[in-house]
C-alpha cells in the first residue's frame, strides 16, 4: 500500500494556513481504491461543518473544462462543429458584428477579446419571477457586452467567452446546457453526482443536498448576501 503521508500533511498545512477550509481525496488504481480521506471544514457560513467522504463539492469555474469545454469537443468530435468557423456561419444573424467573426477555438482559448468579468448579477433578484426570461436577458447582455481587445492578440481569462460558447451549444443542440451535459457527457461516464444546480425546473437528480461544500466565491457571495439581509 503507497504511503500518502506526505499529501495527507501538505492537505493540512495548507488548510492550516487559510488556502482552504476543507477538502476531500481520493486515490485508486484500476477498481482498487487506495485511499480516500476527508479534511477540514465543508462550508463557513452560516455554520460550520465538516468535510464527509460524502461530500459533494460545487465545482465553480471548473463547469468551463468540465461541462462546456466537454460538451463542446464532444459535437466537434461527432462533426457538428467546426471550431475555426465564425459564429455568423453557426448561427446566421444571432451575434453582433463585433461577435460574429469570432471563433469557437478564440473562444474556449480565453484570447475572443471579451472582458474578463461582467457582474450581471446587480440589479437582478436572485430568484426571478421568470428565470427564463431573465436567463436569456444575460445572454443578450454578454452578447451587447463590448470588446476590450482586438481578437487573437491576447489572452484574457474571461466569464463571458464561456457563456457565449454555452449558448450557441443550446441553441445548436436544442436543449438547455445542463441537460445535454447530463445525457452526452456525465451519464455515459458513470458521474451520477455530477449535476447543475438550478433555481428553476431542475433534473431529477439535481439536488441541493445539505452536505454539500460551496467554492471559496460562492461562500463569499453567499457571506455579503446574509449581510444584506441583517
Amino acid at each position: 500500500m503507497p504511503d500518502f503521508t506526505a499529501v495527507e500533511q501538505a492537505v493540512q498545512e495548507a488548510i492550516a494556513r487559510g488556502a482552504m477550509p476543507g477538502a476531500a481525496l481520493a486515490f485508486g488504481q484500476g477498481n482498487a481504491a487506495l485511499f480516500c480521506k476527508a479534511f477540514g471544514r465543508a462550508s463557513l457560513r452560516p455554520q460550520q461543518a465538516p468535510v464527509e467522504e460524502r461530500t459533494l463539492f460545487d465545482l465553480a469555474s471548473l463547469t468551463k473544462v468540465l461541462a462546456t469545454g466537454l460538451l463542446a469537443m464532444k459535437l466537434w468530435e461527432e462533426g457538428l462543429l467546426d471550431l475555426d468557423a465564425p459564429l455568423a456561419a453557426c448561427l446566421p444573424g444571432h451575434f453582433p458584428p463585433d461577435k460574429a467573426g469570432l471563433s469557437l477555438r478564440l473562444l474556449l482559448a480565453h484570447a475572443a477579446g471579451l472582458p474578463a468579468h461582467v457582474p450581471f448579477y446587480r440589479d437582478r433578484p436572485p430568484e426571478p419571477a421568470d428565470p427564463r426570461a431573465q436567463r436569456q436577458e444575460i445572454f443578450r447582455s454578454v452578447r451587447q457586452t463590448p470588446l476590450a481587445y482586438p481578437p487573437g492578440t491576447q489572452t484574457r481569462y474571461s466569464d463571458l467567452g464561456f457563456i457565449l460558447i454555452g449558448e450557441l451549444l443550446e441553441l445548436l443542440a436544442g436543449d438547455r446546457l445542463d441537460r445535454l451535459c447530463a445525457a452526452r457527457l456525465f451519464a455515459p461516464l458513470g458521474l451520477g453526482d455530477t449535476f447543475f444546480v438550478h433555481l428553476d425546473d431542475p433534473l431529477p437528480g439535481a439536488r441541493r443536498p445539505a452536505e454539500i461544500a460551496l467554492s471559496i466565491v460562492a461562500q463569499v457571495i453567499q457571506a455579503l448576501h446574509a449581510g444584506a439581509e441583517t
